[in-house]
């Protein structure tokens, strides 16, 4: 069997913590991703055509993701749900701001059912009693053991705190697809190319791995013009470092 693990990307943002989960995680695959943000867009496509993120298809609305279509099919879910509900510099709705992504999160993993997922965002006070009330006890509903943990930049050398608040959520040895043969058809016949031949992949599962960069179409993320340097850096600024989440991976998952 591929021992190759497969994930899907929630609020990808510049793609930092794909970045840190592949290096921790080194035979994981992207197969979807969700961004909202046309410039984060633009960037996510700029570093798959560089080969730094997997060629997968991005999906520009969460609410409209085809969670379901996945279900069973992938080993992770990741992400880090919008922090501005929680965030210092915000008015610190939490659960009453309408940006509150949580429960559609919590949604799409029971939807999903991956045997583990992965989640970041910021260690205000209000988002940590938000993560404790209702995030934790909602991924232990699912059947999930949870472990949480706060890491900073600065613990991998980086001359900034930017502390972040970690979430691995495991099914203990029940992580896989089990030998889901149409699944394993599909990922090995995965990406072929812009114009590639998708005639292996069976066509139910057409709109959850076919790729689209360059037609917007299904839902699908369109190609965007090149960022301007600034963008990168605000985009990436307020993302996650991918050293960051690494060590946050590698330390949470050796944690009895």
């Amino acid at each position: 069997m591929d021992s190759t693990e497969t994930y899907i990307s929630l609020y990808a943002g510049g793609g930092g913590l794909d970045m840190g989960f592949q290096r921790a995680h080194g035979n994981a695959r992207c197969v979807a991703v969700v961004e909202h943000e046309a410039s984060a867009v633009g960037l996510l496509v700029d570093h798959i055509e560089a080969e730094l993120l997997d060629a997968a298809p991005v999906y520009t609305d969460a609410f409209t993701f085809p969670a379901e279509r996945f279900h069973g099919l992938v080993d992770w879910v990741i992400g880090g749900p919008p922090c501005q509900p929680f965030s210092v510099a915000g008015k610190q709705l939490g659960a009453d701001d309408p940006r509150n992504l949580w429960p559609l999160t919590l949604r799409m993993v029971g939807q999903i059912q991956p045997g583990g997922c992965f989640f970041e965002n910021v260690p205000s006070a209000e988002s940590l009693w938000y993560i404790y009330e209702e995030v934790i006890p909602g991924l232990r509903y699912l059947g999930y053991e949870v472990k949480v943990g706060i890491f900073s930049a600065t613990e991998v050398g980086a001359p900034h705190n930017r502390e972040r608040v970690f979430i691995l959520a495991d099914t203990i040895g029940q992580r896989g697809r089990g030998g889901n043969s149409e699944w394993q058809d599909a990922t090995h016949a995965f990406p072929p190319g812009p114009n590639g031949d998708w005639s292996n992949v069976p066509e139910r599962l057409w709109p959850a791995v076919k790729p689209g960069f360059r037609d917007v179409a299904d839902g699908l993320a369109g190609r965007v013009a090149a960022l301007s340097r600034a963008q990168e850096l605000r985009i990436l600024g307020n993302g996650v470092v991918p050293a960051t989440a690494e060590k946050a991976f590698r330390t949470l998952e050796e944690q009895a």
